[in-house]
């Protein structure tokens, strides 16, 4: 077994299927701990993701697996023109905070909540300014203790 060169975040959208690579991280070059891999296609709407780290080393040996880890899944009721229901699947372990993000119509992502880890749902009403939207859609961002964080899926309403 040779030193860690490399890890690699692995993703698969059913539990049946193969676990693809989507990012790496070089460890040989960087002189930091801590490393951020990124999954830039993850905003799939109702899609459940489950993502595993696998450290390899310098003969190309897989040498450590984490633990697989699923994103949470968000769904969207809406109760009226002004009043919209987001609910997600609380199954992270050491959640601090949540938060809420929403768009409007495309429109650049922005933060309008940050709830405690025991919600698991929450009542968006929407201002009057925003209530004749073509589309709505929510994302919720898991906080850890230990500083990380992760997205759910993203899930939107559409005005018919």
């Amino acid at each position: 077994m040779g030193l860690i060169e490399v890890a690699q975040l692995l993703q698969v959208t059913h539990l049946v299927a193969h676990f693809t690579p989507i990012d790496t991280f070089n460890l040989s070059s960087s002189s930091s701990e801590v490393f951020k891999l990124t999954d830039t296609k993850a905003h799939k709407q109702d899609t459940i993701l489950f993502y595993k780290i696998v450290a390899i080393d310098n003969c190309s040996n897989a040498i450590f697996e984490s633990r697989m880890v699923q994103t949470p899944k968000i769904n969207i009721q809406k109760v009226d023109e002004t009043t919209n229901i987001i609910e997600w699947d609380k199954n992270a372990e050491n959640v601090v905070r949540y938060k809420i993000w929403r768009s409007i119509n495309g429109e650049k992502e922005e933060c309008i909540d940050s709830v405690e880890n025991n919600v698991s749902v929450y009542i968006d009403n929407i201002d009057e300014a925003q209530k004749n939207v073509i589309s709505i859609c929510y994302r919720v961002e898991i906080i850890l203790e230990n500083g990380l964080s992760s997205f759910s899926n993203s899930s939107c309403l559409n005005k018919n």
